[in-house]
């Protein structure tokens, strides 16, 4: 059980850094961007950032955490 929650925390520790990689990766591409660009970007980052952390609270996730400590 323990070799399982250690691989699925692995796995969303994995997932939660590629999307914040890939969040930076767009910001880059795009350097003539104006305000609103920027502006758009940070909504979206943050929305990214509340859907993670809400996962993150998820029963499952919690559970997985506290056996892991």
């Amino acid at each position: 059980m323990i070799m399982d929650f250690e691989r699925r925390f692995n796995e969303w520790s994995e997932i939660a850094s590629d999307a914040l990689d890939e969040a930076d990766a767009d910001r880059k591409e795009d350097k003539d961007a104006g305000p609103k660009q920027e502006l758009d970007h940070w909504k979206a980052r943050m929305r990214k950032l509340t859907g993670l952390s809400e996962k993150l609270r998820s029963k499952n996730c919690r559970t997985v955490y506290d056996v892991l400590t």
